[in-house]
């Protein structure tokens, strides 16, 4: 162990004696290993430093799998890595973006979970976010966002677009995970023609089903961009409050499309037959080659592999 190493592993251990919390949160998500190596002289090289939910939840995991990919880094979680050197994370995927950050952050696609939030950290830079709602927010608290807008998310499922998936299902429901038990769910799973689609699985697994279902219901919202972006017709169901709060995470992302301000179907309404009926199709696309180019931390590589799935 040379000198600069020899520091380090001091520095490192008078944290752990002096702050117990934060190395709890430390090891919650991240090896020791990795956090050692990320704060030795080729961590900058090896690793990233990403702002989200730690959730396997698809929507959630769909900002670790692009980042990884588009970096050519493995990402470490801002939120419980403590960062003994400044370093700058990134925001990328998710309603995110009222969450404390630990270290500067840059915004890459990210937004609010409700009209009333803000950043409690100005960022060190926005390159793009969710929708107009969330720029207007930022706008509001003297922040500069330029207006670009996209679910970056919407990208990672472009790679698993396949136009030759044959339809099998007549409705595919897609409950945010805290619906997941609803009753009305589980009475709906019943019929035929009807799935129901775990939040929880592979992306890839998700993305298959999506496509093979003639109109989807999603209390998620990733299940709707999911939707979108494989142009299958769907509607915004809302079986609780937790999920869809004041609906702004919804509305910010419909105006993004141009998609014209909607009410969720409830619960009282869930049926084969009002899905069908409520159930859009949307025209309007992101401008997804845009919002890639504004990428901020995109390796040659992972542009270069990136970039191919939107010519699909």
């Amino acid at each position: 162990m040379n000198i600069r190493d020899y520091d380090f592993v001091r520095r490192l251990a008078y944290e752990v004696r002096t702050h117990r919390r934060k190395l709890a949160n430390l090891l919650r998500e991240n090896t020791l290993q990795d956090t050692i190596r990320a704060n030795l002289n080729d961590g900058d090289k090896k690793y990233i430093y990403l702002h989200w939910a730690e959730s396997r939840n698809f929507g959630d995991w769909a900002s670790f799998e692009l980042t990884k990919i588009l970096s050519s880094k493995k990402p470490l979680s801002t939120r419980s890595y403590y960062a003994l050197r400044g370093q700058v994370g990134f925001s990328c995927i998710g309603s995110v973006l009222q969450w404390p950050e630990r270290i500067p952050c840059e915004v890459w696609g990210a937004g609010f979970i409700s009209a009333s939030e803000k950043m409690l950290t100005k960022p060190k830079n926005i390159h793009s976010v969710r929708g107009p709602l969330t720029r207007q927010i930022l706008l509001n608290n003297d922040i500069v966002c330029p207006p670009l807008y996209g679910d970056p998310a919407a990208i990672l499922f472009k790679k698993y677009a396949n136009k030759n998936i044959e339809k099998k299902y007549k409705i595919g429901l897609i409950p945010h995970y805290v619906d997941a038990s609803d009753p009305a769910i589980e009475d709906m799973a019943k019929i035929e023609g009807v799935v129901v689609i775990d939040v929880f699985s592979d992306i890839k697994d998700i993305a298959y089903l999506c496509q093979q279902c003639e109109v989807i219901a999603s209390s998620s919202l990733h299940g709707i961009i999911m939707a979108d972006t494989y142009s299958v017709p769907n509607v915004w169901m809302s079986l609780s409050g937790v999920a869809t709060k004041d609906g702004f995470k919804y509305s910010d992302y419909f105006s993004s499309v141009g998609r014209e301000a909607e009410l969720p179907l409830k619960r009282s309404h869930l049926s084969v037959k009002s899905i069908a009926k409520h159930a859009q199709l949307n025209r309007k696309m992101l401008d997804l080659k845009a919002v890639l180019a504004a990428c901020p931390f995109s390796s040659d590589r992972g542009y270069e592999e990136v970039s191919a799935w939107l010519e699909r």
